[in-house]
This record gives structure tokens, sequence and C-alpha cells, in this order.
């Protein structure tokens, strides 16, 4: 494994690390970590004048068991408007395109487990402005989560 850093000031500096060699990440015997992924994310899944879109991210563990949980997604901020709460996971918001800056934003956010729900949990976004708006770039928003054996 190696890592490339890419310096903003002075521009153009890179550094390149050395490889690292017979990297090993054991599991952990009584857990295991999975990604959560949607099955129906709208071709273009971005917000603007008031249109609501919405996946889902269906969960098939209790989520009693669930010991940790992270949204994982990038944005692109065009701006929610009006729209305080303009991304959320069943009903629960998480700031993940603050601003209008134009900009991709990766946000990775702790969810609480008990805001998650066997079956279907829908994701909502809206903006109501009149151009630009809100994107989720692909592949779209992603809950990791790990759990109890």
């Amino acid at each position: 494994m190696r890592a490339t850093v890419r310096f903003k000031i002075p521009d153009g500096l890179v550094y390149l690390t050395p490889a690292t060699v017979d990297l090993e990440i054991e599991e952990r015997p009584d857990s295991k970590v999975f990604m959560l992924s949607p099955h129906d994310l709208p071709d273009h899944f971005w917000s603007r004048a008031g249109q609501l879109k919405t996946c889902s991210l269906d969960l098939d563990i209790d989520p009693a068991r669930i010991e940790k949980a992270e949204l994982h997604i990038v944005t692109w901020t065009g701006g929610a408007g009006t729209v305080k709460e303009y991304f959320k996971v069943n009903g629960i918001h998480y700031p993940v395109a603050e601003g209008d800056r134009h900009e991709l934003i990766y946000s990775r956010l702790p969810v609480n487990p008990k805001n998650l729900k066997r079956g279907r949990n829908l994701v909502e976004l809206l903006s109501d402005t009149e151009h630009h708006g809100i994107e989720i770039i692909y592949p779209g928003p992603a809950l990791a989560i790990r759990v109890r054996d």
C-alpha cells in the first residue's frame, strides 16, 4: 500500500510514501463490518426547485446487533436554498452538503443505530434553489456497519 499526498501550497508539491508490504488486518472474532448501499439509486440523484429525490438502504439484520454505523457520502454543494434539513435518513438530518460553494465534499458521519430499522431505511434529498441545488455523487450514500456475531 502507498499513499500520494498532494499539497495545495506550494502548488505541484507531491510526496509518495514508501510502500508498505505484508500488511494484514485481522478480523475481529466477534464482529463483522459491511457496507450497505442503495439498490434503487436515482439515475440523477440531485435536487433543486423543490424536487424530492429518494432511495433506500435495506437492512436485513436487527439494528440491536449494530455496534457502530457511519454514513459515507460524496455531495456537490450547489445549495439547499431555504430547506434546513435537506438530507435525511429515516427523518434524521445529516449535514452532508453545507453551503453553496459548488464543491465536492466527502462526509463520514456517525449514525445512531437506534435510528435505523430492519428493512427499508429511507434516504431523502431536497433543495428548493431555482438553479444548481445539491447532487449526490455516484455510487451514492452508504452505511458502514459493524455488527456483533
